[in-house]
């Protein structure tokens, strides 16, 4: 009896070591290529999603000036019915070609930077123009060595940039007087150099 029982355990023992070295080989494997459905439990993850993060919703996506201005640019919209975008990266207006000299330096002048609002054309949704409201704070130097950048920028990049100063209302016919020789139709612009106002 006592043979059966050493035989009995020896069975176990064996069919034990089995099983573990079957999970050991498992283990190995998911190291080498991790299963993209497992849910992994880090200290690292737990304490993150306990952290409430400080992001909070703006109120308003339009300053009072520029809201101002995008009612009237609707307005004026209705006859030429183009897409109207605010708040538009200049990075996703104008590229850089990737042989140019000093590349990463022309990326990054443009990196941070934004435009007020973009006409698109409805079926392409490519760039017609750019509109710039110009508030006070363009008057200061570091300001008007950034106009004159973007400028020269967006006329080489041949991207009309218009130019409107910053005003707490605007009027249609003042708005239609700024952007029609523009953009209007047919008409054909003499120089790059007249796309900026």
């Amino acid at each position: 009896m006592s043979f059966l029982v050493i035989v009995l355990l020896a069975v176990i023992l064996y069919l034990f070591w089995q099983q573990q070295s079957s999970r050991g080989s498992k283990h190995k494997t998911n190291s080498t290529l991790p299963d993209p459905w497992e849910e992994s439990s880090t200290e690292e993850e737990t304490e993150e999603e306990s952290v409430t993060y400080p992001y909070r919703k703006k109120k308003y996506l339009l300053s009072i000036a520029e809201k101002s201005f995008f009612q009237v640019l609707s307005t004026w919209n209705v006859k030429h019915n183009y897409y109207i975008f605010p708040k538009i990266r200049i990075a996703d207006l104008l590229y850089i070609q990737k042989n140019t000299d000093n590349r990463q330096t022309y990326i990054n002048k443009i990196q941070s930077k934004h435009i007020d609002f973009v006409l698109c054309d409805r079926d392409t949704i490519s760039p017609i123009a750019a509109i710039e409201l110009d508030d006070s704070s363009h008057q200061r130097a570091d300001r008007i060595k950034r106009d004159e950048f973007l400028d020269k920028a967006f006329s080489d990049a041949g991207l009309p940039l218009i130019r409107v100063p910053a005003k707490r209302s605007y009027s249609l016919n003042d708005l239609s007087a700024e952007l029609d020789p523009v953009l209007s139709p047919g008409e054909t612009l003499s120089s790059p150099e007249s796309f900026v106002n």
